[in-house]
């Protein structure tokens, strides 16, 4: 889990995740796809903010535990 502060490179996306194609589509038009890199801005028990050259983002915690990256 990167922490607030961090750079976070998503490298992944669960398998799981990839099976429910309004999920897909909603990573896809967020720009939340492999490679793309982004800052931890806040996390609370509601969700997580990231933000990159392109957006500000907060998904939800069970949507951040869709993506896998590393800092």
């Amino acid at each position: 889990q990167a922490q607030v502060g961090q750079a976070f490179m998503l490298l992944r996306i669960a398998e799981e995740a990839e099976e429910d194609h309004e999920l897909i589509h909603y990573f896809q038009s967020n720009q939340l796809i492999p490679g793309e890199s982004f800052d931890v801005i806040e996390t609370t028990s509601y969700g997580v903010t990231l933000r990159n050259d392109k957006q500000t983002i907060t998904i939800t915690p069970q949507v951040a535990d869709k993506l896998w990256g590393s800092q």
